[in-house]
């Protein structure tokens, strides 16, 4: 499974209804809520579904950093920086 970082409800919970969200995590990385947007099919579509994923992301990682969660490097994750 591949981490997005973010969930898609595509029409699941009620025809005709989309929704976008990201977790929000505290200073110990721990998820303790959730930035959403639902919106009308139309309107959440295959057009507007990238910008409404990164703008969904950025304001759960913004909560997020006030919250004291901080971002780990790709040292710290366990990569390298070299490709």
């Amino acid at each position: 499974m591949k981490l997005q970082g973010y969930a898609i409800d595509n029409e699941e919970s009620m025809v005709g209804l989309r929704c976008v969200a990201a977790p929000v995590f505290d200073d110990r990385n721990r998820v303790v809520a959730a930035v959403s947007s639902s919106g009308q099919s139309a309107e959440v579509n295959e057009e507007s579904l990238p910008q409404l994923i990164r703008l969904i992301q950025d304001t759960a990682l913004s909560v997020s950093l006030r919250l004291g969660h901080r971002v780990a490097t790709p040292s710290e994750k366990g990569g390298s920086n070299h490709e």
